[in-house]
């Protein structure tokens, strides 16, 4: 995603800025929001819709995932757009035979965007079956369209083929630990912003309105409609408990696939946000649970009570990380011949040099800076003693830009290892620290020593 769009701005002579980065994935953020809407409204009312637009737009994590120039947004889009067409095919058959169409290209595209996307098709595969097995209207369409659900999975399954076998033979990120039922408690929170007023409210919101799906399922009317096309004011069971293995299914199954007997580095609070949309739809089926529209809109000021202040916090904490305030200290010193290192080398390395190419000014990596990252080779400069005595030998003054993403005793001890080389050939003559939510960032500038 980000290398067309960088490849756009560039033509159009726009500075890739954080703002002109991080565009594209609040775009796909807000319309995922939108389809989000459309489909509780298909399903359960427009209320509904409504309740669940706003809770998916509001949430914790999707906030910070549409913050991020990663493809995490674009992917949440691609899955909704094929859940969405999924109900549509199902429910308008044969007459707009194009909804399998965008069932197929989305669910291929949402894999590519993001290999996790797997986890939820299986999800959406083990949905069908639920509601081919739950008597009612819904069982009648899914038995009515076996052709067309046949043939869009084994078109989904033939267009992921070849990104399947690259991910077997070179394999996915192997920095994501085993995963403990203590890392599924860490996640909820999370997901709720750390609020435990939110977990509660959503969780009996969603409570009521499967119970009310259970009991209109067991006690069905004499004369059941055809299933909801949107506006109606309560919601079946079987599309309910599709739903349902929307949101339980990438995390049961990730959860198993990062058991230590295992651990295929699945489980990561990055990768489950896509359990985020059916949440809100499950909030928003909740909400329609009671037929008394007083009572509902009562439920949706409540849901908006507990989730716009946690919305608040989390701007509280954006800032992350400073590395535009710490460069921007580093291009006020800079010299001509001075040196820049960077620690660690990817943490550090990868934003320094982002910086530096967004602000342009006159500091830069040179060829051979320790900790520098390579991107042609997706390898960094080692900052070993020996490349950082060297590289100090050919420089006056050098900066040393400490960047990590969380403290620990082995980046310390890292940290302590270059500053006693550099102390070797220089002495430290000023140092600032840009501050941020998470974690603080250091700037050192050495210089000669003596007086």
């Amino acid at each position: 995603m980000l290398r067309p769009w960088l490849w756009i701005t560039g033509v159009l002579g726009v500075a890739s800025t954080e703002i002109v980065l991080r565009l594209p994935s609040a775009l796909f953020g807000v319309a995922t929001a939108v389809v989000v809407y459309l489909l509780g409204r298909r399903l359960f009312s427009r209320i509904g819709g409504l309740v669940a637009g706003g809770v998916y737009l509001t949430n914790f994590l999707q906030i910070i995932m549409a913050q991020m120039a990663r493809a995490y947004t674009l992917q949440l889009l691609l899955l909704a757009i094929a859940w969405y067409a999924l109900f549509a095919g199902l429910q308008e058959g044969t007459r707009r035979r194009w909804w399998w169409v965008v069932l197929v290209v989305s669910s291929g595209l949402a894999v590519y965007a993001q290999l996790f996307s797997t986890l939820v098709l299986a999800s959406m595969v083990a949905g069908v079956l639920v509601m081919a097995a739950i008597p009612g209207p819904w069982a009648a369409l899914v038995r009515a369209n076996p052709k067309a659900l046949l043939l869009s999975a084994g078109a989904v399954l033939l267009l992921v083929i070849p990104i399947g076998v690259d991910a077997v033979l070179h394999g996915g990120p192997v920095w994501v630990p085993p995963a403990h039922l203590s890392d599924v408690r860490a996640f909820f929170h999370m997901l709720a912003g750390n609020s435990q007023w939110y977990e509660r409210v959503v969780v009996v919101i969603v409570g009521l309105g499967v119970v009310g799906a259970v009991v209109r399922q067991l006690r069905p009317a004499p004369h059941p409609d055809p299933p909801p096309q949107g506006g109606r004011e309560t919601a079946a069971f079987a599309p309910v408990a599709a739903i349902a293995c929307w949101f339980a299914g990438p995390l049961v199954l990730s959860f198993a696939l990062t058991q230590p007997s295992l651990n295929l580095h699945l489980f990561f609070p990055r990768y489950l946000v896509v359990i985020v949309p059916p949440m809100a739809l499950l909030v928003g089926m909740g909400v329609t649970a009671l037929r008394w529209r007083a009572v509902q809109l009562g439920l949706a000021a409540v849901v908006a009570v507990v989730a716009i202040p946690v919305l608040a916090s989390y701007y509280q904490f954006a800032q992350v990380q400073d590395f535009r305030g710490l460069t921007h200290w580093v291009e006020a010193r800079y010299q001509a011949g001075d040196g820049v290192v960077c620690a660690p080398e990817v943490e550090c390395g990868v934003p320094t040099s982002y910086y530096f190419t967004a602000y342009p000014g006159p500091a830069h990596f040179d060829a051979d800076s320790p900790g520098r990252f390579l991107w042609e080779r997706t390898a960094s400069i080692p900052l070993s003693d020996e490349n950082l005595s060297a590289y100090a030998a050919q420089h006056r003054r050098i900066f040393l830009l400490y960047g990590p993403l969380g403290i620990s005793p082995d980046r310390t001890t890292e940290l302590d290892r270059v500053k006693a080389t550099l102390d070797i050939h220089f002495q430290l003559v000023e140092q600032v620290t840009a501050k941020g939510s998470a974690v603080d960032l250091t700037a050192y500038l050495y210089g000669p020593t003596g007086p």
